[in-house]
Order: C-alpha cells, then structure tokens, then sequence
C-alpha cells in the first residue's frame, strides 16, 4: 500500500510573518510542511506603516472586491 503522502494535492504553502519569534516558529513550520509535499513556499512579509493615518485608502470597486 502506498504512503499517503504520494497522492496530496499540497502544490502551494503560503505563510504569513511580522518577523516575530512566533512567525518565524510558523516560518520553519510551513517550510518542513512544504518540503514534506513537495510544494512551493511563499512567505508574505507583514509591514505595517509607520504612520496608518496617512496611508491612502480606497475601496475596490463591486466586481473586483467580490472576486478577492
């Protein structure tokens, strides 16, 4: 019988990180997980503004925003 790790369907592992002692926890984690798979790894940097008020905001418009 074969492992069942041969049949995933886990192409794609993405994390998210603020660069904090826990994310980079989830960071070694997803890469393990990834490599077990065979999948790609995607890590998305978190970067907050350093002043939010000012950042320009705008909402998306009906079709786009209901596609996200």
């Amino acid at each position: 019988m074969k492992n069942h790790l041969e049949h995933a369907a886990v192409r794609r592992v993405m994390v998210g990180t603020d660069r904090s002692e826990t994310a980079e926890q989830a960071v070694q984690w997803a890469a393990s997980f990834a490599e077990r798979y065979g999948a790609e790894l995607f890590v998305v940097q978190v970067v907050v503004p350093h002043n939010p008020a000012s950042t320009v905001s705008r909402q998306l418009p009906w079709p786009i925003s209901r596609q996200l």
